[in-house]
């Protein structure tokens, strides 16, 4: 999901001041708050809603030089989260015959992380506000401390030498030539259709990344677009059209994960869904067999020991990286706004103010209703169902109002907590087995009915709640 959910993260010294939990008023029955109204406000109309009270609290990260504004505001408490991930997805399907898409070469991928300008977007671009990425975890991730090394080991720099050395060489063994700065296969030049969102600082990376790619002779199609525009040509069209070559994903953090098990599948994994192709019936896929027995592995808890657990994720770690279908930028430090009398906040360090915890406990003393603000509310993309639905990051902030997780994580440390009722866990794990009572029940989904389980049944963990 572009935009669209997972993955997590913690910033120690800049968000230590906004770690409390606010205490919400006690109420008989109901939420902290009786209304909860969600209002579309374009990013840069953000700060006047907030102090004109138009809107209450704000839920898409502001710019820089939006949040520099409203430092020292009377009306308005900035929090801070580094809950946005940025990157450049690539499209790996191969070109019909007589074409080339040289994204399809693992090399020209690998080289492409060298044209990832990440101290010119951190500094520049977001001012401060954001730090450089080179694979799918931060340094704010938990789990970051596990593949640390890794990282440090590609560790890549803004370097077009090295990038248009391994370029020159993929490109000629695949039969391209370069003439007068130009690449050309076939004696067309080697376009790349390249989708920029306009919401956002992804526009100015999009151009930057661009302008790399041009000054190694790749001719470049811009096409600028919004959210609503850009969702279906690159998660609905089959890859092998080539109606786009790389296209600017953002991404809102769900949760900030002790041990992770998603983000490192929905970014590397083809099996989980979200690699060229998103496991589309008919479409081209992107396939890596090793990539999906390590990923399903982690998923499953299908290990015995947290060293054998680390190991897995290493190494698909590291293939991830080789295989570069994405090359990341940055992760941005969401500021999210809020009007000075808006209580029960939580800021969440994997989600900051998009927290399912501040959506139920978020309330104004004196009033029964809150306006939230966020940059989209609806677009032609979202899809309103809790099954394969709420893809995107705007409808799921909504639909986390509404319903409730079995498990969430905790908001400061990322380990598995209740949600709404607590729970004990009974293991023979990870080699033993628990025998299950023959009159448990299961659904039979075949048979549209509960049925016994029977005798015999074995299970390796129990869950009472």
């Amino acid at each position: 999901m572009n935009e669209k959910r997972k993955a997590v993260a913690v910033l120690i010294l800049l968000l230590a001041a906004a770690f409390s939990v606010s205490t919400t008023p006690v109420r008989a029955t109901g939420p902290a708050t009786d209304t909860l109204i969600f209002k579309r406000v374009p990013v840069d109309l953000a700060s006047k809603a907030l102090e004109a009270g138009e809107i209450d609290y704000y839920i898409f990260g502001l710019r820089p030089a939006q949040a520099e504004a409203l430092i020292g505001s009377p009306n308005v408490t900035l929090y801070y989260a580094p809950s946005g991930l940025v990157d450049v997805v690539l499209n790996p399907a191969p070109a019909p015959t007589g074409e080339l898409n040289p994204l399809s070469i693992k090399e020209v991928r690998f080289a492409l992380n060298y044209l990832m300008d990440r101290d010119y977007i951190v500094n520049q671009i977001y001012k401060g506000f954001a730090s450089p990425m080179v694979t799918f975890l931060s340094t704010y991730d938990p789990d970051y401390v596990t593949i640390y090394d890794i990282v440090a080991k590609y560790d890549f720099k803004y370097d077009p030498t090295i990038a248009a050395a391994m370029i020159d060489s993929a490109l000629t063994k695949a039969g391209a030539v370069k003439q007068e700065g130009k690449w050309y296969y076939g004696g067309k030049p080697i376009t790349l259709n390249f989708i920029i969102r306009i919401e956002d600082e992804r526009r100015e990376i999009g151009d930057a990344f661009a302008a790399s790619l041009e000054s190694l002779g790749f001719t470049v199609n811009r096409q600028y677009m919004p959210f609503g525009q850009a969702i279906p040509i690159v998660y609905g069209t089959d890859p092998k059209d080539l109606e786009w070559h790389l296209y600017t994903e953002g991404w809102g953090k769900s949760v900030v994960d002790k041990y992770d098990v998603a983000t490192i599948n929905q970014f590397g994994c083809p099996w989980y869904g979200w690699m060229p192709g998103w496991q589309e019936a008919g479409y081209w896929q992107y396939e890596n067999s090793t990539l999906d027995e390590l990923g399903q592995r982690i998923f499953k808890g299908n290990f015995t020991s947290k060293e054998e657990r680390d190991a897995l994720y290493r190494r698909a770690t590291e293939m991830i990286i080789q295989e570069s279908v994405r090359i990341w930028a940055a992760t941005r430090l969401e500021i999210h706004p809020a009007r000075i009398e808006v209580k029960g906040i939580t800021n969440d360090l994997g989600t900051g103010l998009r927290s399912p915890m501040t959506v139920r406990e978020v309330y104004i003393p004196g009033k029964t209703e809150v306006k939230v603000g966020h940059l989209w509310v609806w677009t032609e993309a979202s899809v309103w169902n809790p099954i394969a639905g709420h893809d995107d990051v705007y409808s799921s902030d909504m639909w986390a109002a509404v319903h409730d997780p079995f498990v969430w994580r905790h908001p400061f440390n990322g380990k598995p907590i209740p949600f709404r009722w607590d729970y004990t866990v009974t293991t023979a794990g990870p080699l033993g087995k628990l025998d299950v009572p023959s009159d448990a029940f299961l659904w039979n989904a075949t048979e549209d009915k509960w049925v016994a389980v029977g005798s015999g049944v074995k299970a390796t963990s129990k869950v009472v709640f």
